[in-house]
């Protein structure tokens, strides 16, 4: 016997050898014998050295040794749980499995042991045995096996295999496979590669596909797709399993993992990470940076040494795409780009950087689910902020206490509460919308009395603007309320499907749009910002879409619908909408857009194109229950109110 490595891919074999229905090789003696002195003359020898494994570091399994024991502890640990595998035959096996169900693990201590009772002996460099088989279940697994056992085959007379140039461990690891059905101990502290060649000479697919599932991981896929793609004829499906890792992002690496890993595998694994798809593009850039950076350290590559090869893996990163934070903490520091170019880079980019480049998270909440003090009783539809700094104040409306709380951005203390249940002026029956004007004044809209009333910063009470009526300057069912940079104040009347403009002094100015589903109409309008210019950005609800006017209330646009197209399900595709909710827009024109339905927030430019979506299943991973009012300062910090709370949410390191 000679354990043919190399061989050819299956569309070079001698068309006269006989095939099983799923390609295994059962050649009679004359094109076995052929196919021992091609082997020999392709393998130098018997040999399986050098490019027989490729010149990349050893295939590690240790990683699948967690997901072994866990099967284990589910089966026993013996191993008598699964009988010995049937290799994808169609044809009944030489030898009835069912018979071996309850022996497979005492076969194997068997084999491993060099019982008598086990008829095979495997036969290494050398020249000891110190594993043994069973001709029964080696041949009832591989038909490779099965033709070696005939009558008249030399392994079939002596009982004798020689195996050369694979390790012990490995080998044993093969067994355990065979044997057993499945890795154990054995095959995860085997080599990849051994495995793998083992696996296409012995025409174990189920092997194969357990080093694709379990093998192909952060820690071993630098060397799977060395070994992959040094093959002549190319392990595709090996190749692929990597690349679709990689795609995914490589994170968490250790370095030593990728010592000894080629420039070619690097970059082929490297440019399949860029090309992946979901998460921020930030983030993937800056993954990309990392794992190059990775590599090039593990390498002992840098631009003066190995420098076309640095500068191969760095130029399939968009730094362009990179937040600012990234290239002053990361990039600048690596020393793998010139000071100058990253400084270059940061001044381009803070000119341009917007809300969709950031990854968010919470870094502090306003307030719990209750009716006590600093507590609020569901969810929070009015959210406002005002000022930066020390000072910086939050506003957020507890409707069903009948109450407005404004707390300090920065601390988290309570500054004071407004209000109390009632009709009269400083009371509330049903607070739903809140902004602040430039004074510092704060508005607060209530849906039920049907008025909008203005405080001061000390909270005392200074006037109301309209009074709940269908008429034009009145205001029926306030809901969201903003003010623009001349003192207006627009505010949604969702009884009347219509926002309206006042002056500052409550003086009636201008109605936009009326109930309906076409441009410039509503269907149960929420809330409302101010944009560039003064324009107004409307969260038609109804509609399950966001409208822009102008500050004079002419339509610009409108953008989402209920139509997404994410498994069939209205609304979850990026940049549609449920029932978007709140509204606000950023500093560089950025609209946000809360949608209870959905359970996020989406972040679009000011033309409307999607940038990114903050949720549980967004780009930034944040866990909203639901969230509805929403306001951003001038810093990028977006205050989302939700159940029971008001989440300040920041750009993450």
């Amino acid at each position: 016997f000679i354990m043919e490595v190399h061989r050819a891919p299956p569309d070079q074999d001698d068309n006269a050898k006989r095939r099983s229905p799923h390609g295994d090789i059962v050649g009679d003696d004359v094109q076995r014998q052929a196919k021992r002195q091609h082997c020999a003359e392709e393998a130098g020898g018997l040999e399986l050295q050098g490019m027989k494994l490729g010149t990349g570091p050893r295939w590690c399994l240790r990683r699948t040794r967690e997901c072994i024991r866990g099967m284990e502890e589910r089966t026993g640990s013996n191993g008598t749980a699964s009988p010995p595998p049937q290799a994808d035959q169609e044809e009944e096996p030489g030898v009835e499995l069912s018979g071996l169900r309850a022996l497979c693990g005492t076969l194997l201590e068997q084999a491993f042991s060099c019982s008598e009772l086990a008829d095979v002996s495997f036969e290494f460099d050398d020249g000891k045995s110190l594993l043994s088989g069973h001709r029964a279940v080696l041949s009832a697994v591989s038909y490779t096996f099965k033709g070696m056992f005939r009558s008249g085959m030399q392994e079939a007379k002596t009982g004798r295999v020689p195996v050369h140039g694979v390790s012990r461990q490995s080998f044993r690891g093969f067994l355990e496979w065979v044997y057993l059905g499945r890795g154990g101990s054995e095959t995860a502290a085997s080599d990849g590669r051994e495995l793998w060649v083992l696996a296409e000479f012995f025409d174990l697919a189920s092997l194969k596909a357990w080093l694709l599932e379990k093998g192909v991981h952060g820690g071993s896929v630098g060397a799977a797709v060395q070994f992959a793609l040094e093959a002549p004829w190319g392990r595709k499906e090996l190749v692929g399993a990597c690349l679709r890792l990689a795609s995914g992002g490589l994170t968490d690496l250790d370095p030593s993992d990728f010592r000894g890993v080629s420039y070619k595998a690097a970059r082929a694994l490297l440019s399949s990470q860029m090309q992946g798809r979901g998460g921020l593009q930030s983030v993937r850039e800056l993954g990309g940076f990392l794992f190059a950076r990775m590599w090039c350290d593990a390498n002992g590559v840098s631009l003066g040494s190995r420098g076309e090869e640095c500068a191969g893996m760095l130029e399939l990163v968009d730094f362009e795409r990179m937040r600012s934070k990234d290239l002053e903490r990361v990039v600048k520091l690596s020393g793998l780009v010139s000071e100058d170019a990253v400084r270059r880079l940061i001044e381009k980019i803070v000119a341009e950087e917007t809300l969709g480049a950031a990854m968010f998270g919470v870094e502090r909440s306003y307030g719990t689910l209750g009716a006590g003090p600093e507590q609020f009783g569901a969810a929070i539809r009015g959210v406002a902020v005002h000022g930066s700094g020390a000072t910086q104040r939050v506003a957020a409306c507890d409707r069903i206490n009948h109450r407005v709380h404004v707390f300090l951005a920065g601390t988290g203390r309570l500054v004071m509460t407004l209000g109390r249940e009632g009709n009269g002026q400083g009371e509330f029956v049903f607070p739903v919308g809140a902004a602040f004007n430039g004074e510092g004044h704060l508005l607060v809209t209530d849906m039920v009395a049907g008025s909008v009333q203005v405080f001061d910063e000390g909270g005392a009470f200074l006037r109301v603007i309209g009074q709940k009526a269908p008429g034009d300057g009145q205001t029926q069912k306030p809901y969201g309320v903003a003010v623009n940079s001349g003192g207006d104040v627009c505010v949604v009347d969702g009884a009347r499907d219509r926002v309206q403009v006042f002056r500052a002094d409550g003086s009636y100015v201008r109605c936009i749009g009326s109930k309906g589903s076409g441009p410039g109409e509503f269907s149960h309008p929420g809330g409302l910002a101010i944009g560039p210019g003064d324009s107004i950005v409307v969260a038609d609800s109804g509609n399950s879409r966001v409208q822009v006017f102008s500050a004079e209330g002419e339509f610009i646009r409108s953008f989402g619908t209920a139509e997404g197209a994410d498994e069939g399900r209205e609304g979850n595709g990026p940049g549609y909408f449920q029932i978007p909710s709140g509204v606000a827009v950023g500093a560089r024109g950025e609209i946000l857009v809360s949608d209870r339905g959905r359970k996020d927030v989406q972040v679009f430019d000011w033309q409307g194109r999607y940038l990114q979506t903050i949720g549980p299943q967004g780009e930034s991973k944040v866990g909203l229950e639901c969230p509805w009012g929403i306001a951003v300062d001038a810093a990028g910090k977006i205050f989302m109110g939700d159940i029971g709370s008001v989440h300040m949410l920041g750009d993450c390191e």
